[in-house]
């Protein structure tokens, strides 16, 4: 089995999802309670070019693993591929989650960036955006986020006062 699992990465790594999947699917038919099992079958698909594919084995690895905020992202990230307004809701969801444990992480707000353009929420995009740039360390691209978004808000919202707080901490370097 470790020699099977090694050969799917191997595989799918190189890009060859074809015949990757079938060995993953061979793995998670003999191990159904191993989460990382379905997560790479999940990973695999996404990165083939299928993430509607990708979504019902991440969603069993998340069943099973409910506090990883790494299998949260990635089933965020194949939710948001999609492209699907209700699918980018349910990321949302899932990046709320991911926040948990993976703290400031720049990829939770970029997907959350992602995740508010498809529904049409270039406010709260803009503001995903500055705090992914700002937590990357790119003081342009969140200065220019967090002036969008302090524009796009009413003075004194959450939203508004922390794309303020961006803007006054960016501002200081």
């Amino acid at each position: 089995m470790p020699a099977r699992y090694a050969r799917a990465i191997a595989m799918f790594r190189q890009g060859d999802t074809k015949n990757s999947i079938p060995i993953i699917k061979g793995l998670t038919d003999e191990l159904p309670k191993n989460p990382y099992f379905w997560e790479l079958l999940g990973q695999a698909q996404l990165e083939g070019g299928q993430p509607a594919k990708a979504l019902p084995p991440l969603r069993q690895a998340v069943k099973l693993l409910p506090n990883s905020g790494l299998i949260q992202i990635l089933l965020a990230q194949a939710l948001i591929a999609t492209e699907d307004p209700a699918h980018a809701r349910e990321a949302l969801k899932a990046l709320r989650l991911a926040q948990k444990t993976e703290g400031e992480a720049p990829v939770v707000y970029s997907e959350m960036a992602r995740a508010y353009a498809i529904l049409g929420d270039f406010a709260r995009a803009d503001l995903a955006t500055a705090e992914s740039a700002w937590l990357r360390g790119d003081k342009a691209l969140a200065t220019q986020k967090a002036k969008a978004a302090t524009k796009a808000f009413k003075t004194g919202t959450p939203e508004w006062t922390r794309a303020n707080d961006i803007l006054n901490f960016a501002g200081r370097g």
